[in-house]
């Protein structure tokens, strides 16, 4: 933990490939360690290393599993990253395994229905929107499915989804 503190104080003054290093050795130590390891993954990805920034997230998942933070990280990163598949995948293992109405179910299926929404799978986007508690009335929730609309090409229901949206979140 230590050593990852010591990244951090690195990676604040710019010294960021011994933040690295001191971040590898951190993890090594202290694999659990949720904060030194989305700290060697934003270094990594600073570094030009994505893929290992990318196992070094998956690597994390077994001792984050239910964590909402991580799991936005992880989710996140994937996305961006296009691997649409590895997204669905991971949040079918997890829904599986965990109670449906909490916040990294409700992470998992977004993150899923964010995925099938990207490959214009649409239906089963909108199922997995409705497959866990008070996530197709939520913010993010609603916002995918007025995308969902959109690409649809129900222009006028997204538009009305969006003022609803911006009206109560303004």
């Amino acid at each position: 933990n230590r050593l990852i503190a010591s990244a951090q104080d690195l990676a604040t003054q710019g010294q960021l490939r011994e933040a690295l290093i001191y971040a590898r050795a951190g993890i090594i130590r202290a694999p659990a360690n949720r904060y030194g390891r989305l700290l060697l993954s934003q270094l990594l990805l600073a570094a030009g290393r994505p893929d290992t920034a990318q196992q070094t997230l998956l690597e994390g998942l077994p001792y984050h599993r239910a964590n909402p933070i991580y799991l936005k990280a992880l989710f996140g990163f994937l996305l961006e990253r296009q691997e649409d598949d590895r997204v669905i995948g991971i949040a079918r293992e997890l829904l599986a395994a965990s109670a449906i109405d909490t916040d990294p179910a409700r992470i998992c299926a977004l993150a899923a229905a964010t995925a099938s929404h990207l490959r214009g799978q649409y239906d089963h986007a909108e199922d997995l929107l409705h497959s866990v508690p008070r996530l197709a009335s939520s913010r993010d929730g609603r916002l995918l499915a007025a995308r969902i609309d959109w690409d649809r090409s129900y222009h006028a229901l997204a538009l009305v989804e969006l003022r609803a949206l911006t009206a109560e979140y303004g």
